[in-house]
């Protein structure tokens, strides 16, 4: 009785994790933290270039989504088939000064670079962002 228990159990969080991607894209918020508690991987990468929900709320600024990927265990600095981060998605996204603003403050690493060699700070059209990115790599 056991083994079917923790079979189920595994089943749940196999179906929360693949669901989560989907929820991020929608920014249904409240999904996202049911399929985190269902025990949804937050870091499990999706589609071609293996990107993660994190990566996906960061492009989209979406907060909500976003402290709820990163309060269930979303790694700031996965890296994506390209090698980059959420804060990449964050600097080329749709609200770049608030989501590189609270990635920086939760810890995301600016001063790493994608397989190309470049940062974050040198892929954002966003003035206000560059100048986050580039104080934060001089710390």
């Amino acid at each position: 009785m056991a083994s079917a228990t923790v079979a189920r159990r595994s089943h749940v969080a196999e179906r929360a994790t693949e669901d989560l991607i989907g929820a991020v894209v929608r920014s249904d918020c409240q999904r996202v933290r049911a399929l985190l508690d269902a025990g949804g991987d937050p870091d499990t990468p999706s589609g071609l270039y293996r990107v993660t929900p994190l990566q996906f709320a960061a492009r989209q600024g979406d907060r909500c989504t976003l402290d709820a990927l990163v309060q269930g265990g979303a790694l700031l600095n996965a890296r994506d088939r390209a090698g980059a981060t959420a804060l990449f998605y964050a600097a080329t996204g749709d609200d770049p000064a608030w989501t590189v603003a609270r990635l920086l403050e939760l810890g995301a690493d600016a001063t790493l670079r994608n397989e190309l060699g470049l940062s974050a700070g040198e892929l954002t059209d966003d003035p206000r962002a560059a100048a986050l990115l580039t104080e934060a790599t001089r710390r």
